[in-house]
């Protein structure tokens, strides 16, 4: 698959972001897809953040942080909706107005999504052997996958 498949996100809009344990998905589409159950997902297993200026939004080490009033022998850094990723994910939705204006990719396959509300999701491929990050339209078989070693074929 080629890797500007993934420009399929242009003009698209953020309406979920989550995690399953350690990896972090997006989820891109406009409303209208939406009610035909069309849209395009990000899965990320690399380090990643979420900045706007010089600002760290949201990123993969807040997966690992408990929020502020839950003391640590209270829970787990892994209990869903229980952790800082958690809290900062569902502020960032509740924001809005987020609608994909370019996609970059570097030689690495380092990808960088621009925003419309001017913050940047930035991924960083860190591994030779494992996936960093997956692309794919919902129920499609073929998805792009990127390691440090390439596209997988």
């Amino acid at each position: 698959m080629n890797i500007n498949f993934i420009k399929k996100i242009l003009n698209q809009e953020i309406y979920d972001v989550g995690r399953t344990s350690d990896m972090c998905w997006f989820i891109f589409g406009s409303k209208h897809d939406r009610e035909k159950d069309v849209f395009y997902s990000l899965h990320l297993q690399c380090p990643w953040r979420i900045r706007k200026g010089n600002t760290i939004v949201l990123s993969n080490l807040d997966i690992y942080e408990l929020p502020s009033e839950v003391l640590a022998t209270d829970k787990e850094w892994d209990d869903t909706k229980r952790n800082l990723f958690d809290e900062k994910a569902e502020s960032f939705l509740k924001s809005g107005g987020k609608k994909v204006d370019s996609v970059f990719i570097t030689e690495m396959n380092d990808l960088a999504i621009f925003l419309s509300d001017s913050s940047i999701i930035e991924c960083f491929v860190n591994d030779l052997k494992y996936e960093c990050w997956r692309f794919f339209k919902k129920g499609d078989k073929q998805h792009l996958v990127v390691t440090g070693a390439g596209i997988e074929k």
